[in-house]
């Protein structure tokens, strides 16, 4: 019945335990590390990426009415256009030339 019911306590393996690390083993633990990591990137280097395939997005334009704070500052800024054109006008035309410059 025993041999049928797996054992909690772990099998036995050739590593010691973590108190028992010894400079040979943890050489030896290094130079995995190594060449575990030399293999990962070797392998990274040799699969080529492929950038994704993105679906390209796709522009809808959907005309839309103006709003009415929208009208109201085309109005206002079209009026204020016109008013400052006319004063222009009228200071370059009646304004500027009556301006004399004296010399003592």
């Amino acid at each position: 019945m025993e041999e049928q019911i797996p054992s909690s306590i772990p099998p036995q393996s050739n590593q010691p335990f973590a108190g028992q690390i010894t400079p040979e083993t943890l050489e030896m633990m290094k130079q995995q590390a190594r060449e575990m990591a030399i293999a990962q990137y070797m392998s990274q280097q040799q699969q080529p990426v492929a950038p994704a395939l993105a679906p390209k997005p796709e522009v809808v334009y959907v005309p839309r009415n103006l709003t009415v704070a929208e009208l109201i500052l085309i109005f206002v800024l079209a009026m204020g256009m016109v008013t400052g054109i006319q004063v222009g006008w009228k200071f370059f035309s009646e304004t500027l030339p009556r301006i004399e410059i004296r010399m003592k």
